[in-house]
């Protein structure tokens, strides 16, 4: 599993279409507080925890130069472990490449939590993977479209749904129905 981890990180760190953007040249070298979920912050929005050596500075506080990328891959690295523990490790590394990536994006920004409540998604993808039916893998594609993450991530969820994720598994007539 560690091996193919490090494969996905080195993957999806130097990936722009799997990132949507840089991480390092985006991140914050300064602890700031995030509105939208009531934590601190710094780098590339890495919530910080009692283990965070940044755990009780203040607000405008900078951060070691190598802290921002230092924290991006370990949040990765819990986005990779976390997306295996949630479908499996077996059946999670057999998914589609484009369908792991927007679901370790979707664990990345929305955390554990959010994805083990989204019931429709994980059942949506577990039908999907079994049946392997254009509708099954409609649903999946609509349910992304239309989840929280796609709202809060904007630009970057388009980016990995639009590209490589319906090249894979949505059938083309979608959406062009008049070409059938």
């Amino acid at each position: 599993m560690v091996q193919n981890l490090i494969e996905y990180n080195e993957l999806y760190q130097t990936t722009e279409l799997a990132i949507g953007l840089n991480p390092i040249k985006r991140s914050r070298f300064h602890i700031y507080f995030d509105s939208s979920d009531s934590n601190l912050k710094f780098g590339f929005d890495h919530t910080i925890t009692e283990s965070d050596p940044e755990y009780s500075q203040e607000v405008g506080t900078k951060v070691e130069l190598y802290r921002p990328e230092q924290a991006f891959a370990e949040d990765l690295k819990s986005a990779l472990e976390n997306s295996c523990n949630l479908f499996g490790k077996t059946k999670f590394l057999n998914f589609p490449t484009s369908l792991q990536l927007v679901v370790i994006n979707m664990m990345f920004t929305m955390g554990y939590s959010a994805m083990y409540k989204n019931t429709a998604l994980k059942k949506a993808i577990t039908t999907a993977i079994s049946s392997d039916s254009d509708n099954d893998w409609i649903a999946v594609y609509e349910i992304i479209v239309n989840s929280n993450w796609a709202s809060k991530v904007g630009e970057k969820s388009r980016a990995l749904i639009t590209g490589p994720f319906i090249s894979d598994v949505i059938p083309k007539s979608y959406f062009n129905p008049e070409n059938e």
